[in-house]
């Protein structure tokens, strides 16, 4: 791989309804061609939900979503999770045409690794797209909570985007 990219300032979305930017890197035209690919690892520190709040994680490449996942977690309230949030889009053999996959992958810090339940948090969504990538695009991940319940949060310390192909 190769890198693009990288971020080490933290991102903190609280519970309110405003679409926050948590990543945003322009890909130079042509990096993505017609069989190339792109990844980007965002690193989630916590993610907390306030009881019937959803939070709305999307993958924009361009001005457009390619993908999303609403997280939806019960009644309760969710109990702080870490981990990461993986964005991979790639060239369908052509410049204009893209596949772009999501997976949200958080934990619970759990030191008991002999406990009987592990907690946590995942997600996977995957779209397309049909953005001229030989021209710079915007690639970018956006979270927004659907409602504004106090103690939601979401906390993004990080990212990472490279060229993969």
């Amino acid at each position: 791989p190769v890198r693009v990219s990288s971020n080490a300032s933290v991102v903190t979305v609280t519970g309110n309804t405003t679409e926050t930017s948590v990543m945003s890197v322009t890909i130079s035209a042509s990096v993505l061609s017609t069989a190339n690919a792109v990844r980007a690892t965002a690193f989630v520190s916590a993610y907390t939900a306030g009881q019937g709040d959803n939070l709305l994680i999307k993958a924009n490449y361009g001005a457009n979503q390619v993908t999303s996942i609403l997280l939806a977690p019960s009644s309760t309230v969710t109990a702080s999770v870490g981990g990461k949030i993986e964005y991979t889009l790639l060239a369908n053999a052509a410049s204009d045409t893209q596949r772009g996959e999501l997976f949200i992958d958080w934990k619970a810090n759990r030191l008991n690794f002999l406990a009987n339940s592990v907690l946590g948090v995942d997600g996977y969504n995957r779209g397309t797209a049909s953005i001229n990538s030989n021209l710079n695009q915007t690639f970018g991940l956006t979270a927004q909570w659907t409602a504004s319940i106090t103690g939601s949060r979401l906390d993004v310390d990080g990212y990472i985007v490279e060229k993969i192909l």
